[in-house]
């Protein structure tokens, strides 16, 4: 068995958050479970409720946040829809309320900022779900990929009326467009944590439009993808303790302590090549996910031409070992760093990955089972030189969830009660497959004028050994 004790938190709990580099802009993606639950921890018990501040304290531009466990009746309650620094967009499921829930928040840019800071900051397109068979609030007599093709975000999935509302109505897809033309999707992606026939059926189904429709943008269309998620999904044996050491203890893989390195996934992945291989097409959303993530060196036989997505924290951390995202609450796994590495931020650009200062986890943020991941791209290379208009940008979108919820009118929470709010449409916590199993239970568990420095290439990524 593993010695847990080798990948240990760091006891002092730091909660230094890493300052970003000029001009840069974070990404970041937190599944709250809950978030009304998020100010009874800290380091969110100082912030009075309040989100700016929260954000802030991330330094976060975009974040996604997935889990809100919202209903518009009780959406009212929050501060999280008229944000002052933050434009907020929230798409809640229409049959379970208090249960799943994205939302997607992206910094308001002052008149002093870059060009390209306001450009990749500036929100042009927002629509709900994945498929563009929900309602366009723009024009409520169309769906959004019935709408002029100006008017629509694009790259649809060739899927029927009826499956792509049934995949939306769960409130687990935002994507917006930015004045770069650069789409970015808040996804919580199924998990089937039942291990049922309809709900992986149900798990593949969106997992598979959501792929399709990155692909879409990107080879048709010509935009760039940045996904934000809990994607549910392992990518990699050494992004899932349990399976792990699973197979040390069956003696299918060689203990990583024993190689001398045990944080090196570089040298564990060389000397377990074989298993490694398995792993990612274990499941069937692991294998469809592989075949769309960009493939590192030790695994470049299995590249083909449809592996775009680059796994944007890999790309700063390589093959580190025991970099977990989510923990099993029951058996205090946290402590021992006993989890999986579910929560992702994809991006379809070489470039923009070329671009990374700074991509990590923060294991040391509480709140949460799961721990926020960030990704600081550089803003010149989000804009790529495109033609880029901000006076074209609306100056209203529907969808923007103070619009969408009719809460527009409220400026504090004295004012909603004097006011009839609106009604609109607690279920079970749905948990991964790939997620810590319990004991009990099998596994499911700038100026652009600016100089630039000299940043590593994605082949030097792909090329250099971490043993």
């Amino acid at each position: 068995m593993m010695n847990e004790k080798n990948h240990k938190l760091p006891k002092d709990g730091s909660l230094a958050i890493e300052n970003k580099s000029d001009g840069h802009i974070r990404f970041v993606s937190f599944n709250v479970n809950g978030v009304k639950t998020l100010f009874n921890y800290h380091p969110w018990t100082s912030f009075s409720s309040q989100f700016d501040p929260a954000f802030d304290f991330l330094k976060a531009d975009i974040i996604s946040l997935q889990e809100l466990k919202l209903s518009s009746t009780t959406l009212k309650d929050l501060k999280i829809v008229s944000l002052k620094n933050y434009k907020s967009f929230i798409s809640l499921p229409r049959i379970k309320k208090g249960y799943s829930g994205v939302g997607l928040f992206v910094r308001i840019p002052n008149d002093k900022e870059d060009l390209t800071v306001k450009s990749s900051l500036r929100v042009v397109k927002a629509e709900e779900g994945v498929s563009g068979f929900l309602k366009s609030p723009e024009d409520p007599s169309k769906c959004y990929r019935d709408l002029p093709e100006n008017d629509s975000i694009g790259g649809y999935p060739l899927i029927d009326n009826t499956l792509g509302v049934e995949l939306d109505k769960e409130g687990r897809c935002i994507c917006i467009e930015l004045a770069s033309k650069l789409v970015v999707f808040s996804v919580y992606c199924p998990a089937n944590s039942s291990q049922t026939e309809i709900g992986e059926t149900y798990r593949m189904n969106f997992l598979r439009a959501l792929l399709e429709r990155c692909y879409n943008l990107k080879y048709v269309l010509n935009k760039e993808v940045v996904v934000l998620s809990d994607i549910n999904v392992c990518v990699d044996l050494i992004d899932h303790a349990d399976e792990l050491n699973t197979r040390v203890k069956n003696n299918l893989v060689t203990n990583p302590i024993l190689l001398g390195s045990p944080n090196s996934g570089n040298l564990f992945e060389r000397a377990n090549i074989e298993e490694c291989i398995k792993f990612k097409s274990s499941t069937p959303a692991r294998k469809l996910l592989n075949s769309y993530v960009v493939q590192s060196e030790n695994f470049k036989d299995l590249s083909t031409d449809r592996n775009f997505l680059f796994d944007s924290t890999r790309i700063k951390q390589e093959r580190r070992m025991n970099m977990f995202t989510v923990w099993n609450t029951l058996t205090n796994a946290r402590q021992s760093n006993y989890g999986s590495r579910i929560d992702l931020i994809l991006a379809s650009s070489e470039i923009m990955c070329n671009s990374i200062s700074r991509a990590n986890i923060l294991p040391s943020i509480m709140g949460s089972d799961h721990c926020p991941v960030f990704t600081d791209f550089d803003s010149i290379s989000i804009s790529q030189n495109r033609d880029i208009q901000l006076t074209t940008v609306p100056e209203k979108l529907k969808f923007e969830a103070k619009y969408y919820y009719n809460l527009d009118r409220y400026h504090d929470i004295s004012q909603m009660f004097k006011a009839g709010a609106i009604k609109r449409g607690k279920h079970k916590l749905e948990k991964s497959s790939d997620e810590p199993r319990n004991e009990q239970s099998p596994s499911e568990n700038m100026k652009t004028s600016r100089k630039r420095a000299k940043m590593k290439t994605i082949s030097d990524y792909f090329s250099k050994n971490n043993s």
